[in-house]
């Protein structure tokens, strides 16, 4: 698993280089089977109950986004004699996975200005609450 990790890795790194239609494809695989280890950014399997959370998992669906753009830049830039009926799909498969991440960050930023707006308003009841002066 460590050998495929630091190919993936290699490979992700590579992509703006000469890399070949071979490699981009087991790239965006990774992505679009959202394989957080391959691809290097981690995820959690955690309740999400601050805002720091919201903002982490935020930010790993939008590297995840980029990660999309660039090996959609990459098979997109193939000559078109190999652009082949697998690339093609491949590239339909991507853009759907990057639409799913799109509206994960929407949902996200939601329940993150929720919680933000319920966790400012105990603090101001809290402060409204008189103070009881012990005699």
């Amino acid at each position: 698993m460590n050998d495929k990790h630091n190919f993936l890795n290699k490979v992700s790194n590579g992509i703006g280089r000469n890399i070949n239609k071979v490699n981009l494809l087991l790239l965006a695989a990774s992505l679009i089977t959202l394989n957080p280890i391959a691809i290097g950014i981690g995820t959690f399997n955690v309740a999400i109950t601050s805002l720091t959370s919201y903002t982490t998992f935020i930010k790993i669906r939008e590297k995840k986004i980029k990660k999309i753009n660039e090996v959609m830049d990459s098979l997109n830039s193939l000559p078109e004699n190999e652009k082949d009926e697998e690339v093609k799909e491949t590239i339909d498969k991507l853009i759907l996975t990057k639409e799913l991440h799109e509206k994960e960050i929407l949902r996200l930023k939601k329940f993150k200005s929720e919680l933000y707006k319920k966790s400012v308003s105990k603090k101001a009841r809290k402060l409204s609450k008189p103070i009881s002066k012990k005699q």
